[in-house]
C-alpha cells in the first residue's frame, strides 16, 4: 500500500494478472522486470483502502469484491452461466447436480421446445412428461421431484414470482432456498449469484480442487 507517496508492487499472480496497489497516474509507462500479463490498478483512493485505515469496511468494498471488479474491467463479462432467464438458471442449477453441463443442455433444450421454462408451465406439467424431457441429465425422477418442489414452493409462498422471492436479503433468501427439497449449499449459492444477481461465492468441486 502507499505510504508517503511511495508505491509498492504486490507480485500476486492471479492467472497472469498482477495487482498494483498504488497511485496509477501513468500505468502505460510502467516497466516491470520478469513479469508479463495484465496490470490492474487499485488506487490508494479506493474505498477499501481508506476504509481499512478508518476501520469502516463496506461489504461491497472488501478486497475480494474490489479484485472482482478489477478483473471484470480487464476481461469483461465471462457469461459463466448460459441462460436466457433467471428461471432457466434455477432449472439448470438443479439439473446440473451430479452430471456434466452437456447433459443439462440437452434437457434444457427439450424443455424449451415444449415451452416448459417458466414457473407456471413447470408447475402444471405432468411429472411423467417432465421426467422424459430431462432424462439426459440423469437421476431424472429425483430431479423432477426437486423441480416440482421448487415451483410448488414458489407459488405457495410468492405467488409464483421469482422477483418476490429474490427481493429478500441474501441471508434470508439462502435460508429459504435451503429449506426447499433438493436444494443444497452449492445449488443455493448458484441461484443466488446467477439468478438473483446477488454477490455470493459458489464453493463447488472446482473451487475445492
Amino acid at each position: 500500500l502507499i505510504e508517503r507517496g511511495h508505491m509498492t508492487l504486490a507480485e500476486k499472480n492471479f492467472s497472469r494478472v498482477f495487482i498494483w496497489h498504488g497511485i496509477c497516474r501513468d500505468t502505460a509507462r510502467l516497466k516491470v522486470k520478469n513479469l508479463s500479463g495484465a496490470i490492474i490498478c487499485l488506487p490508494y483512493s479506493y474505498p477499501f483502502l481508506s476504509a481499512k485505515i478508518s476501520g469502516k469496511v463496506d461489504k461491497k468494498n472488501t478486497k475480494a469484491f474490489l479484485l472482482y471488479k478489477a478483473l471484470l474491467r480487464a476481461f469483461g463479462p465471462q457469461h459463466w452461466w448460459p441462460a436466457k432467464t433467471p428461471f432457466e438458471v434455477v432449472v439448470g442449477a438443479i439439473l446440473t447436480q451430479n452430471t456434466n453441463w452437456g447433459n443439462v443442455e440437452k434437457a434444457i433444450g427439450n424443455l424449451r421446445k415444449e415451452g416448459i421454462l417458466t414457473p407456471s408451465s413447470m408447475f402444471y406439467v405432468r411429472s411423467s412428461k417432465l421426467e422424459k424431457l430431462i432424462r439426459s441429465s440423469g437421476y431424472y425422477r429425483q430431479k423432477t421431484r426437486k423441480l416440482k418442489a421448487f415451483v410448488e414452493h414458489l407459488f405457495k409462498h410468492h405467488n409464483g414470482s421469482l422477483k418476490r422471492l429474490f427481493k429478500q436479503g441474501k441471508k434470508t433468501l439462502r435460508e429459504e432456498l435451503l429449506s426447499i427439497h433438493g436444494i443444497g449449499n452449492e445449488t443455493a449459492d448458484s441461484i443466488i449469484l446467477y439468478a438473483a444477481n446477488k454477490p455470493s461465492f459458489v464453493v463447488d468441486a472446482y473451487t475445492r480442487r
